[in-house]
């Protein structure tokens, strides 16, 4: 508690409250801005929570496809495969970008201590592993299907 001196009087007490409410002042809008910065961490979490979903989403449907490993049985059959091959993995080539995207909204996350990494970062590195696999996926297919047209060539010859 601030005890005015009697000698100083009444300047010294008014330039003691002008402090006082400077430092109110400045201790408000101190509050403001953090509470300012979590609502834009939290937004930007919303995002990633947003996109993940999507992302997750995407690559289940592709393991569906991918999954399939039947070709077909006949030369023509094997060759429309092969350009299914390509169109999906033109398709990775073209999705690569979103999962970079979502790995910097983490990285955002992170470097501004998000409090709740610890989910974000398990959702990333699962997205990013069901991505890595299914590249293995896809390259797993294009030689079982190089294999099979192989076969399908020597048959014939």
């Amino acid at each position: 508690m601030y005890k005015v001196n009697e000698a100083a009087g009444l300047p010294a007490l008014q330039r003691v409250w002008q402090w006082l409410e400077e430092s109110e002042l400045d201790f408000s809008d101190r509050i403001t801005m953090a509470l300012r910065q979590q609502q834009a961490l939290e937004d930007l979490a919303k995002k990633f929570r947003r996109k993940a979903a999507l992302r997750e989403g995407w690559l289940q449907d592709r393991w569906t496809v991918l999954s399939d490993m039947t070709f077909g049985e006949t030369l023509l059959e094997l060759e429309a495969a092969g350009h299914k091959e390509d169109s999906i993995a033109t398709m990775l080539d073209a999705f690569a970008p979103r999962v970079n995207a979502l790995s910097s909204i983490h990285g955002m996350l992170a470097d501004k201590g998000y409090h709740g990494i610890e989910a974000v970062t398990d959702k990333m590195e699962a997205i990013l592993s069901s991505w890595s696999g299914l590249q293995g996926m896809l390259e797993t297919r294009r030689l079982a299907l190089d294999h099979e047209y192989q076969v399908c060539l020597a048959i014939l010859i």
